[in-house]
């Protein structure tokens, strides 16, 4: 059930063309700024917010925020329905227009917020970000997770608050292309006959926004790419979300040396990493691991739950051994119990003379003193 009281629709565009005193479209919902040669049509029914600028070779993008769900549409082809609530962060190819990497963060729930910053530091510059808020996503948005919006260029970012829902798409390090947001307003509380509060979960209404961008020809990107190896650029030019890994001016190592701790005991002990599709994830664990004393990428194996490209293109580009399978089971539990019976398997089997096994799951951190506490 969706109620929208005093409803604030405001829908900021902003273009690659000119410098012209804006041309103003006002309503009773919507404001929008545009340049005086362009073809910007917009108007609010409910809360619906569309601006068309037809006349330059474009990304067309349509992005939907409902109760339900948070829908991409790319060029007219639907790219994402993401039917989980939280802050969504969609990163698209400024040139294909492709996904290359999509992370939800369920900012309704205290602390989840803090790691906001932190995402939205590993995104590269020139590439094009949708930012969508689904549900309950503005509850807990901390003070941190709203300065880093801010900073972004999300204008409405420190103003936001329960349950409002925010579309804002930018070219990261650059333009803006369009903002909205609608203000959720609770009303008087409402009671049945039984005196059971029945307005609880009413929401904002829904919001979609429609809008151009132009395309960055190839030759734009490839400049920094040249900086890289081939199949690093590759890697950089199919996903994001990685920092370093994928800087033009000061790449992160793909080879980390194996150093051994003095008086080790565990020479012979595998590492073994339980992993699913959380490759962002899983590059952050591995990299605090090979850069420990005591690493040894011999003696790693990643065993991953599924078969998810992004992650083995990963894997393959770090070189590190890696085993995919299935989980099996019929509740969540029993799936996890199969892929760690497989997993604890597949590493005793290959590791014969292991006396003991080192378990780590993809989203941990290792300590500096981590194989030497262990030894």
């Amino acid at each position: 059930m969706g109620i929208l009281s005093d409803v604030t629709l405001a829908l900021l565009m902003h273009t690659v063309l000119g410098s012209d005193p804006p041309f103003q479209a006002q309503s009773k919902h919507a404001h929008a700024h545009g340049d005086l040669d362009q073809s910007v049509h917009t108007h609010a029914e409910g809360a619906y917010a569309h601006n068309v600028t037809a006349h330059i070779q474009h990304i067309a993008l349509a992005i939907t925020s409902t109760v339900q769900y948070a829908a991409v549409t790319v060029n007219g082809k639907d790219v994402l329905h993401m039917s989980k609530e939280g802050l969504h962060m969609v990163v698209l190819h400024p040139s294909s227009g492709h996904v290359m990497t999509h992370r939800n963060l369920q900012t309704g729930i205290f602390g989840a917020s803090q790691e906001v910053p932190v995402i939205l530091r590993s995104f590269t510059r020139g590439r094009v970000l949708v930012i969508v808020t689904q549900g309950d996503a503005v509850l807990n948005l901390s003070g941190l997770a709203r300065g880093a919006l801010a900073s972004l260029g999300v204008s409405s970012a420190e103003d936001l608050s329960y349950r409002d829902t925010l579309i804002w798409v930018g070219t990261i390090g650059g333009r803006i292309w369009a903002e909205a947001t609608v203000n959720y307003t609770k009303p008087k509380s409402i009671h049945n006959s039984r005196q059971t509060q029945v307005n609880q979960h009413m929401t904002s209404s829904s919001l979609q926004v429609e809008t151009l961008i132009p395309i960055v020809e190839l030759g734009d990107i490839a400049s920094c790419q040249n900086n890289l190896d081939l199949a690093r650029a590759k890697f950089c030019s199919l996903y994001d979300g990685y920092g370093a890994l994928c800087s033009c001016s000061d790449p992160a190592a793909l080879n980390y040396p194996s150093t051994e701790v003095e008086y080790s005991v565990i020479t012979e002990v595998p590492l073994l990493v339980i992993a699913g599709n959380r490759p962002a994830y899983l590059y952050r664990s591995l990299v605090t691991v090979l850069k420990q004393h005591g690493s040894s990428l011999e003696r790693i194996l990643v065993v991953v739950d599924g078969f998810h490209q992004e992650v083995r293109d990963l894997m393959k580009l770090l070189n590190v051994t890696f085993v995919e399978h299935i989980a099996q089971g019929v509740t969540p539990s029993a799936r996890i119990s199969n892929h760690y019976h497989f997993a604890l398997t597949t590493v005793l089997t290959r590791f014969t003379n292991a006396p003991k096994v080192i378990i780590l799951e993809e989203d941990l951190f290792v300590a500096p003193d981590f194989f030497s506490y262990f030894s």
